[in-house]
Order: structure tokens, then C-alpha cells, then sequence
């Protein structure tokens, strides 16, 4: 399930950054880094990252509200 979000965040990331090349949104790049940030995260929350590692999950958390704030401010 959190691989599934994970490639729609970075299929998502790729598109802003395309989007934001070109002009064609208001979206800062910040708002595509913020995705791709977040989906490494729930990755790296989802997998095993090796003996003895346990994943940050607040920095997961921090990154999906980091997109929850850009999505609000891009919708007011």
C-alpha cells in the first residue's frame, strides 16, 4: 500500500516539476520536491531499511504535511 502512494508521489513530483518547467502552474517547485520528499519517506517507513534500522516516521509525517500545507495554500 505505501509503495503504491510512494510511486504516485513521485509520478506526481516528476509532473509538477514538468508543469512548473514549462508554466503551466501556479505550483511553486517546492510543492514537487515536498512530493518526492514524501515518498521516499513512506518508502523508508514501509520496508525494512536494514538490520537494527527503524525508520524516521515523524519525518514521514512531516513531509505528508508539508504537501497537505502546499495542496491547502494551492486551493485557497
Amino acid at each position: 500500500m505505501f509503495n503504491r502512494y510512494a510511486d504516485r508521489m513521485a509520478h506526481w513530483s516528476y509532473v509538477i516539476s514538468q508543469a512548473v518547467i514549462v508554466g503551466t502552474t501556479a505550483a511553486p517547485e517546492q510543492f514537487a520536491n515536498d512530493l518526492g520528499d514524501a515518498g521516499i519517506a513512506a518508502v523508508q517507513v514501509a520496508e525494512p531499511l536494514g538490520h537494527g534500522v527503524i525508520p524516521d516516521v515523524q519525518k514521514a509525517i512531516n513531509n505528508v504535511n508539508a504537501v497537505e500545507t502546499d495542496c491547502a495554500s494551492l486551493a485557497a
